[in-house]
């Protein structure tokens, strides 16, 4: 355990580094802890772990406004350190008022997941400060979000086929136009099927619950007889807002990070190659598809057979969709998403089954 009343000025990043480390493992095992309680009765599961969860965050933002009396007032990279380190700090203040503003207004399904929310900042904090420290101090960079990235590009692609599947239904099914009950049967079909799938326990616990919720709400209006075609719409409307509104998952740090990464090789192999730029069609075509399920438009482009002026030029289309990446390190971008997901269209209802 991290003692709350050390001093950073006069130890060596080494030390910092390991205090950071700390709680970053502990951050882990309460990540890990989160899933199990996921299958319990809510009224066991948030009683042990808000107030863990509560301590957990006051001991990194202890650490992290000692890491920022530490750099504050330095020049060189680390000026550059308390500089991050205090949008780190600000980011996570934001995650705690709003997490404390919620708990006593929010249904417990939503308040879990919450906390989920959380934990994410916390680990981007702590791996974020971690990581400028250990660089600047030439040292091994211990934390890394490379599992997260892994997993956020497998739910990625699960989010781009499911979209891609409401979508197929409301071209071939019309619901707009025509009665959307035919379509409301194809769409529970698809989310039995990614229900079904080892990916969907780890999509963020907010989707699952308003996945959970389309798909019981699509039930009731069958058992109810489903003749109900003003409700058949509306709940049409919900399940295929919803779907749009799963494109978030492109604001998150790991996945900007990573395409991030694809296009600055892009924009590198663009310039090294000069005028002639059709030699490098399968290159373009590899890098591309590293960023399929980011843009819909973009996926369709690849299903065909593109030219590289017309992959090069798609690319850098994505490039402007990319947001400013000055606090993306600590925030990630994610902020905007969890709030549309737990406060904006759609509000999470509660449901006997605990996933």
């Amino acid at each position: 355990m991290v003692d709350l009343e050390v001093r950073f000025r006069n130890q060596t990043p080494q030390e910092i580094a390991a205090a950071l480390a700390d709680v970053d493992r502990e951050v882990s095992r309460l990540d890990r802890q989160l899933e199990a309680l996921e299958s319990l009765p809510l009224e066991e599961a948030l009683p042990q772990l808000i107030p863990h969860l509560t301590e957990l965050s006051t001991r990194a933002r202890t650490i992290l406004d000692e890491v920022l009396t530490a750099y504050d007032g330095r020049e060189g990279e680390a000026e550059g350190v308390a500089g991050l380190t205090f949008c780190a700090l600000h980011e996570l203040r934001k995650r705690e008022e709003r997490f404390a503003r919620s708990g006593d207004r929010r249904a417990p399904l939503a308040l879990l997941a919450d906390c989920g929310s959380l934990l994410r900042n916390l680990k981007r904090a702590l791996t974020a400060v971690h990581t400028a420290i250990c660089r600047m101090a030439r040292m091994e960079v211990t934390l890394s979000l490379e599992r997260e990235r892994h997993l956020a590009l497998e739910v990625r692609a699960a989010y781009a086929k499911f979209r891609r599947e409401i979508e197929d239904i409301n071209a071939l099914r019309r619901p707009g136009e025509q009665s959307a009950g035919a379509a409301l049967h194809s769409a529970a079909t698809c989310i039995a099927k990614l229900t079904g799938r080892d990916i969907f326990s780890k999509l963020r616990l907010q989707d699952r619950i308003e996945l959970r919720a389309l798909q019981e709400r699509i039930l009731a209006w069958h058992a109810a007889g489903g003749h109900d075609s003003v409700g058949a719409r509306r709940l049409w409307q919900d399940l295929y807002g919803f779907t749009h509104l799963l494109q978030g998952v492109n604001l998150r740090q790991e996945l900007l990070e990573h395409d991030r990464e694809i296009l600055d090789r892009v924009d590198t192999l663009a310039r090294e190659s000069g005028a002639s730029q059709e030699h490098l069609e399968p290159v373009l075509r590899q890098l591309a598809t590293a960023l399929a399920g980011r843009d819909d438009d973009f996926d369709a482009l690849l299903q065909g057979a593109p030219s590289a002026s017309e992959l090069l030029a798609a690319l850098r289309g994505l490039r402007h969709q990319l947001p400013n990446a000055a606090l993306e390190a600590v925030a990630g971008g994610e902020s905007a998403w969890d709030q549309a997901g737990s406060e904006g269209l759609f509000t999470p209802r509660e449901s006997s089954i605990y996933f």
